[in-house]
């Protein structure tokens, strides 16, 4: 979670129920059970489906021995999706700075 000028980063372990050839069922400590498609494992996820209150998440579910590395890659994620969020951002500033030009 990157909400203002904090960075977050929360970790759970799961325990492994059922795995199958196509999905592992987990569950949390406490909480319901999640059915996890192995093509859905080490992919982050955006969580925050828009940019509000200085405030961007985004999560991803992997092993434990790739934590490192899916933690490398959220913050990676998060500073593209910050960059895609600046470039937005100048291209409306653009526009209301050419709307204001023919308004006077």
């Amino acid at each position: 979670m990157l909400e203002g000028d904090r960075f977050t980063f929360r970790n759970s372990e799961w325990k492994l129920l059922v795995e199958t050839s196509r999905y592992y069922e987990i569950k949390p400590d406490s909480g319901s059970v999640k059915r996890l498609y192995k093509e859905k494992l080490h992919v982050i996820l955006n969580d925050s489906s828009h940019y509000k209150h200085a405030a961007l998440s985004c999560s991803a579910f992997c092993l434990k021995e790739r934590e490192a590395e899916i933690r490398l890659q959220i913050l990676l994620h998060l500073k593209r999706r910050i960059q895609e969020l600046k470039q937005d951002l100048q291209l409306n500033l653009d526009a209301l700075e050419r709307a204001s030009g023919q308004i006077t």
